[in-house]
């Protein structure tokens, strides 16, 4: 209850009026498919990773309301290395852009007007998001499926200079969970009944390529991704099996070209050790692919 109030207090502070003017909404879709090939205890696996999201999103100048659709999640010709869940998701919530420009002083009296000098010294702390989600995750076999939905709070660094390239990202999460399918419960005897799901995650990108010599490395990107769940109410049964509790850790290194080879965008090798569930194999992999992008949607007033 306590975790309630505090996402309630957060969302309420988030709420701000924004001058008329100064409000659009945008709309995108982007699609990206990630053919690789995986390698997990000595067993080599050829796969493919959808990525589809579709926003809107009615934007102020600090406060945006946002609605968003994503699904995707990797498929292995061998569903037992899988580590991953399949996933498709929905969210609404509300964000709040921090966001510091700098003070530009007054033209003198009598002074003749010109542009104004560009503005030096501003400063984006990030943004922070709260909302509510709903999703549906399964294991690729399917035999293990859940319907999630709860509370989300975010916060969100976009800074692509200096410190701010190191500045995480973090997600936390209270859930509600119903096992639509839970062969896996089952197997050890566990509750197939509702429970809890409490989630923190965080990831950084710190812009490797910006860091080194020559320019061509600019696009070298470093991600490092974390994810820590934990359930509760689920039975000693569950708990004596250690599943009760699940961790997640992977670093992708990546090199997006800047002008695409043929329908390849990007190229990456990704290690990762841990499970998402509802999968309960948890086993060190490494994944060596490409990413192809579909062409991206957005919608502007005026576009």
């Amino acid at each position: 209850m306590i975790r309630l109030h505090c996402i309630l207090l957060v969302c309420l502070g988030l709420l701000r009026a924004e001058p008329a003017a100064r409000a659009q909404t945008v709309t995108s879709f982007d699609a990206d498919l990630a053919p690789h090939l995986l390698t997990a205890d000595r067993t080599w696996a050829p796969g493919l990773t959808p990525d589809l999201r579709l926003a809107a999103e009615h934007a102020g100048f600090s406060t945006s309301w946002f609605a968003r659709a994503e699904a995707g999640g990797p498929l292995l010709l061998d569903a037992d290395l899988a580590t991953e869940a399949l996933s498709v998701s929905g969210a609404l919530g509300i964000a709040r852009n921090f966001f510091r420009p700098s003070p530009t002083p007054p033209p003198p009296p009598g002074a003749p007007t010109a542009p104004p000098p560009p503005r030096t010294g501003a400063r984006d702390f990030g943004r922070v998001a709260a909302g509510l989600r709903l999703r549906y995750e399964t294991t690729q076999t399917f035999e293990d499926q859940n319907l999630t939905g709860g509370l989300q709070l975010t916060y969100s660094m976009r800074g692509q200079s200096g410190w701010a390239r190191l500045i995480p990202s973090v997600h936390v999460a209270a859930e509600g969970a119903l096992p639509i399918r839970a062969d896996a419960r089952k197997a050890v005897g566990a509750e197939t009944n509702g429970f809890v799901l409490l989630r923190g995650m965080a990831s950084v990108t710190p812009g490797l390529g910006a860091a080194l010599p020559p320019d061509w490395l600019d696009p070298l990107d470093l991600h490092v991704y974390v994810d820590g769940r934990w359930e509760g109410a689920t039975g000693s049964a569950w708990r004596t099996e250690g599943l009760d509790t699940a961790f997640y850790a992977a670093a992708t290194l990546l090199y997006a070209f800047r002008d695409a080879v043929g329908v390849v965008e990007q190229l990456y090798v990704r290690w990762s050790d841990g499970r998402v569930p509802p999968a309960i194999e948890a086993e060190p992999t490494w994944t060596f692919g490409v990413v192809v992008g579909l062409p991206a949607r957005d919608s502007r007033p005026g576009a």
